[in-house]
């Protein structure tokens, strides 16, 4: 007879670890930055979805592969990069830097 797990420790088990922020001035990744914006404004990737389908269709496994890095915020098509600017009330300017790989949270917040 096999013995089984206990499953009363199964969330700790799925759980993600909690990775602390950055410090202010290191420079973000794309994702990170990404990530990081949509914290800062509060949101879930549910809400980002639902805000974003309002200009393009998009759905929530995308959004969570972009902030996964499994999808290149570099190689977005103009009209997914025009849906996100928009939610998130970004400039051309703001978005370029926030892709470069040299913001920071400081440019954020």
């Amino acid at each position: 007879m096999t013995e089984h797990k206990s499953l009363s420790n199964w969330r700790q088990r799925r759980q993600k670890p909690h990775v602390p922020p950055p410090p202010p001035d290191q420079p973000l990744t794309p994702r990170e930055w990404l990530r990081r914006l949509r914290i800062h404004h509060d949101l879930t990737i549910d809400e980002v979805t639902k805000r974003i389908n309002q200009y393009y269709p998009c759905t929530k496994s995308f959004l969570d592969h972009l902030e996964g890095g499994r999808i290149s915020i570099l190689n977005l098509s103009p009209e997914k990069k025009d849906a996100l600017q928009r939610v998130f009330n970004l400039t051309e300017e703001e978005w370029t830097h926030g892709i470069s790989g040299n913001a920071t949270l400081q440019d954020i917040e």
